[in-house]
């Protein structure tokens, strides 16, 4: 599980992202929300969103590790996964 956490009182993309993850819980190309929770660190409240774990990070990240090029073969995969 992964989780994002923000100060309740700048929690509101955190809230967004939420209600646009509830309306694809069945789809197997967006990730699971498993929910969300409030925690207080040091004195300060937070608002925590729990979400499936990606191990191989997002497509930013895979570009990154690849220098910013991907392989035809892996672009046509992504780009079909983003259009499902």
């Amino acid at each position: 599980m992964a989780v994002k956490s923000a100060s309740v009182s700048q929690s509101s993309l955190l809230h967004k992202e939420r209600e646009i993850l509830s309306q694809f819980i069945d789809c197997p190309q967006i990730l699971g929300c498993f929910g969300e929770d409030y925690t207080i660190e040091n004195g300060e409240k937070y608002y925590n969103l729990l979400l499936e774990y990606a191990s191989r990070g997002n497509l930013q990240q895979l570009m990154k590790k690849s220098g910013g090029v991907l392989s035809e073969v892996d672009a046509r995969c992504y780009t079909k996964s983003i259009l499902q």
